[in-house]
């Protein structure tokens, strides 16, 4: 027995070596023992995210409207403690002719004096755009 120990290099001692199975065997085997976990995860993953959407939320839009405009604008139809005179109240500009959520997010990324730049999202733009658009007068 000491004398086939002897006899081996150092390369005899690896996992592959002893067994007979080369370095590139052993990578394939290893990445056909992973493979599955891995893909289980991928396919697994949406399922407990929940559902993924593209759609607009109002209801966030109007969250985000009290939060942040309410100082200047007339945010909806409840009470609200101040705004500003000069400043055109939400439900003014959603019935603006031929008014768009386009033109909306354009003038949030693009304010004009004195409204300062506010950083969102574009989820976060689509969702004010989308909350300001249900202020719009039923025709």
């Amino acid at each position: 027995m000491r004398e086939s120990v002897a006899k081996m290099g150092t390369n005899d001692y690896a996992v592959g070596s002893c067994r007979g199975i080369s370095d590139f065997d052993q990578a394939k085997q290893i990445r056909m023992n992973v493979l599955p976990i891995l893909l289980f995860l991928l396919l697994a993953t949406p399922a407990c995210a929940g559902p993924v959407t593209n759609a607009p939320d109002p209801m966030h839009g109007q969250e985000l409207a009290s939060k942040l405009w309410s100082n200047c604008h007339l945010v909806g139809s409840g009470q609200q403690e101040q705004a500003n005179a000069d400043v055109p109240s939400f439900h003014e500009i959603a019935n603006k002719q031929d008014q768009t959520a386009g033109a909306i997010m354009a003038h949030i990324v693009l304010p004009k004096h004195p409204m300062p730049t506010i950083p969102l999202t574009k989820s976060e733009l689509a969702d004010l755009s989308a909350y300001i658009l249900t202020l719009r007068d039923k025709d």
